[in-house]
């Protein structure tokens, strides 16, 4: 009788345990890949593969990660010592300080005016998993001029 009890118990506070748990909010889940293509002077050309769940939200995801990639980390394989290393160094202070320039930047699709071309490639759906490509070229000189007129570099450097 005592072991019944006892297991009663323990299934009732197994079941209060497991129903506190918070619920976790799913978010896209991406895999991305970003390639410095060419670089000729101030033109560039990158490319990003990505992939994930929601077919309608690649492109943008793909150029996100192209602008990230270009301002926020640099391409190890660059020629030019300018795209070996980021644009910014430090990306959350940057983010922080000028958060109303990278919104309008990002999501009022500003970043474009430094765009000379941009083609998107759905690739197809694998076991549930969608991807995509974007090739986009952009002109480096336009795109650091902007960012010096807006204080976000400094004229003589980089932050």
């Amino acid at each position: 009788m005592m072991k019944q009890f006892i297991l009663i118990i323990c299934v009732f506070c197994f079941g209060v345990l497991s129903s506190c748990t918070p619920k976790l909010t799913t978010q896209p889940t991406y895999t991305a890949q970003v390639n410095l293509v060419s670089e000729s002077g101030n033109i560039i050309k990158l490319k990003s593969k990505v992939s994930g769940k929601e077919k309608k939200t690649l492109e943008k995801q793909a150029i996100n990660n192209i602008l990230n990639t270009l301002i926020f980390q640099g391409f190890a394989n660059a020629e030019s010592y300018y795209l070996r290393n980021p644009l910014i160094h430090n990306e959350q202070l940057s983010r922080e300080k000028n958060h109303s320039y990278w919104k309008i930047f990002f999501d009022q699709n500003r970043y474009k005016q430094h765009v000379t071309s941009q083609t998107y490639t759905y690739l197809g759906k694998i076991k549930g998993i969608h991807s995509g490509e974007v090739f986009m070229t952009i002109n480096l000189k336009s795109l650091k001029k902007n960012l010096r007129q807006n204080g976000i570099i400094k004229s003589l450097g980089y932050r």
